[in-house]
């Protein structure tokens, strides 16, 4: 039997494990980006306080009451004047002129009086006004409602559209300051009773006399 005869090596290339070239690994990505945090909200929520957030400010002054309660102070000259006598004269002027020569001078005294009175109170509410618009902003209100709104007293005869504005300001910016403005509904309350029972208690004076009058001159 010939002899078996091995089996030659297989060429190799003629190059080695240095010679083979390095293929760049897989690039390197950065690290995931680090966010901020959230903010952490401390405190009383933006929506839930004033937006001037100067609630420790007082909002009461003397002068807003003042102009509050003019109204009752208007009711004066209904309780000091005898009206029932001015009224019943009046009657018999209108009906004997020649036996009241002086009625007309009288009537015209009365309501110049009367309208003086009402014009001193208008005045009172401008000047209470003015005076309580500065005193706010000498405490911190960077811009209370403007007293010339005071003004409106000439057209309304009252002190309401100073009243009402000065509170919504105020609640906005201090969250309070609407007191002035229920004072002064009870004032016209109370203000609104006490000429009813007024004008009632005068006509059940004048009653009889309307009566009498209505009588003798046929009506």
């Amino acid at each position: 039997m010939p002899p078996v005869t091995p089996p030659e090596p297989l060429a190799t290339s003629g190059t080695s494990d240095r010679d083979t070239p390095a293929y760049p690994g897989a690039p390197a990505y950065p690290s995931t980006p680090a966010y901020p945090s959230t903010p952490a909200y401390t405190g009383t929520p933006a929506e839930a306080t004033p937006a001037s957030g100067r609630a420790d400010i007082p909002t009461n002054t003397v002068w807003i009451w003042l102009v509050v309660v003019l109204p009752l102070v208007a009711l004066i000259p209904l309780f000091l004047f005898d009206w029932s006598t001015y009224l019943q004269e009046s009657m018999y002027a209108s009906l004997y002129p020649q036996q009241a020569p002086y009625a007309a001078s009288a009537s015209l005294a009365v309501s110049a009086g009367a309208s003086a009175f009402s014009f001193v109170i208008a005045g009172l509410t401008v000047l209470f006004s003015y005076l309580d618009w500065r005193q706010l902003r000498a405490r911190g209100i960077q811009k209370p409602f403007h007293w010339a709104w005071s003004f409106f007293v000439f057209v309304v005869s009252s002190g309401a559209v100073y009243i009402i504005g000065r509170g919504v300001i105020l609640r906005r910016q201090t969250g309070k300051g609407l007191g002035p403005v229920w004072g002064w509904i009870a004032v016209m309350a109370i203000t609104i009773i006490v000429a009813t029972i007024w004008a009632v208690v005068l006509f059940s004076s004048l009653a009889p006399l309307i009566e009498q009058l209505s009588y003798s001159t046929g009506y």
